[in-house]
């Protein structure tokens, strides 16, 4: 074997050198101005490997020695909330991040606005808080939550259902049912518009989506009740005001319903 061909073998058995690379990291709050003492850790997307380290005074940090790869980046401080998932990809050159943290305090007052708006019946002023709440933390669950409550009642049910299946993304565990919650009141809502335009059919329509997503809701079977009772449809009426008795046994207003019900049952009969 030649000079040559030797090397190109020795060169087939020495491994490549995988250059280590490092991500620079500065933490700010909403207004971009540095967070100090900042406690983080990047974790390996695919190892699940993870390495912590604290701010400095200026905000920053250095993840040194990172193979190639793609890193989720997450950032803690009390009384504060990560705005975004940051993500990043490492290959061979340095990467800079910056990480945005958002004050709750902030989110609090902000949430409170619109929850005074949501309570005033101003749904579009409720939603443009929420949404401001979203653009500073889009890691916050409640926000979407609330947004999607506020779109169901200002009935735009495409937005609700949007917002709602983003809080339960975020937070399955108490927002897995969000958009079933918010079809049942938009339904509710749209149903008692159609009671008093006296479009019984499309009433019972719209009051049983609300209890098909969500048959708790005890005025929703008054409204069937009331629907088919218009429509002198008597027994799908007696039926529902009895269901809405069981969910709130002695209800007077739910009783006198039934007994005129009932009454008007029996002149029909004659």
């Amino acid at each position: 074997m030649n000079r040559r061909l030797k090397l190109l073998v020795l060169g087939l058995l020495i491994p490549a050198v995988v250059e280590a690379a490092r991500v620079n990291v500065q933490f700010v709050d909403h207004e971009n101005k540095p967070l100090a003492n900042v406690e983080s850790k990047i974790v390996d997307s695919v190892a699940k490997a993870e390495k912590a380290r604290k701010s400095d005074k200026k905000g920053k940090l250095e993840f040194d020695k990172l193979a190639a790869g793609e890193y989720t980046v997450l950032a803690q401080k009390e009384g504060y909330l990560q705005s975004a998932k940051d993500s990043v990809e490492v290959a061979d050159k340095d990467v800079d991040l910056t990480v945005r943290l958002v004050s709750l305090d902030v989110l609090k007052k902000l949430e409170a606005e619109g929850n005074a708006k949501f309570q005033e019946r101003n749904f579009a002023a409720a939603i443009e808080k929420y949404i401001e709440i979203a653009r500073l933390a889009e890691n916050s669950p409640m926000a979407f939550a609330n947004m999607a409550r506020a779109y169901g009642m200002s009935r735009q049910r495409d937005k609700a259902a949007e917002a709602a299946r983003r809080a339960a993304a975020l937070d399955p565990a108490n927002f897995s049912q969000i958009e079933k919650q918010v079809v049942s009141v938009t339904s509710f809502e749209d149903g008692k518009d159609l009671l008093e335009k006296k479009e019984f059919a499309k009433a019972v329509q719209a009051f049983t989506d609300c209890v098909q997503a969500d048959p708790t809701i005890a005025e929703a079977f008054v409204g069937l009740a009331l629907s088919y009772g218009n429509q002198r449809k008597y027994p799908e009426a007696l039926k529902n005001i009895q269901e809405a008795l069981r969910l709130r046994p002695g209800d007077q207003g739910f009783l006198d319903i039934e007994k005129t019900l009932k009454h008007n049952a029996a002149i029909t009969a004659k």
